[in-house]
């Protein structure tokens, strides 16, 4: 499990990777972008594992919101 605290932007995100992806993104004005909300998902990774490689990161949503 990875716990990540940006302060700067008052955003939390709690990233779980089990058996499948999750991802919650608690903001205070802002929710992710379409972006972010459709990358691939871990089911479609198991089918073409290229698909997950490129998923946009969170640091780049960070970025491009």
């Amino acid at each position: 499990m990875t716990l990540t605290l940006d302060t700067a932007d008052n955003v939390l995100a709690v990233l779980i990777d089990s058996d499948h992806d999750a991802v919650t993104a608690l903001t205070g004005t802002d929710r992710p972008t379409a972006e972010w909300d459709n990358r691939p998902s871990w089911d479609n990774w198991k089918k073409d594992p290229g698909t997950w490689d490129n998923r946009p990161s969170w640091d780049n949503w960070k970025k491009n919101k």
